[in-house]
């Protein structure tokens, strides 16, 4: 890219409109990465801690970056078990941090278990995502 800027103004004005452009994808991406640090989290701590019996718990774990109530990003991967069950539960975890999304202003990472039986696995003393969060938290605190 060439751009001959000749004086202040213009170099301000370029500054301004390159802000204004890429300030929103910035944003995204860093929320995006936190997303990443609770999905990986999510991913090595829930292994082993409850009985995968239909793999839709897990498989409802994801998160989406939205903006101003819009998806921008989102990661509801697969946790390796492919079939029925494990693509209704993205499509829960989905459905559910979308909803949240739309109810959201400005910029948002939204963290779900979209299947409804989290809480009461999380109840009876198992963990889907309440510690991955405080992982997140500690490291949202860390990083900004």
């Amino acid at each position: 890219m060439d751009i001959k800027l000749t004086n202040r103004k213009a170099f301000e004005e370029y500054i301004n409109q390159t802000k204004e452009e890429y300030f929103p994808l910035y944003i995204i991406n860093e929320l995006s990465k936190m997303g990443e640090v609770f999905m990986k989290d999510a991913r090595t701590k829930t292994v082993g801690t409850f009985v995968n019996r239909t793999t839709r718990l897990r498989n409802s774990i994801g998160y989406v970056v939205s903006r101003d109530g819009v998806v921008k990003h989102s990661d509801f991967d697969s946790y390796g078990i492919s079939g029925e069950a494990s693509a209704e539960g993205r499509a829960l975890g989905l459905q559910y941090a979308t909803e949240l999304a739309q109810q959201t202003q400005g910029y948002a990472l939204i963290c779900v278990a979209g299947a409804d039986y989290g809480l009461y696995v999380e109840a009876k003393g198992y963990d889907v995502i309440t510690g991955s969060v405080l992982t997140l938290t500690q490291e949202i605190l860390k990083r900004w």
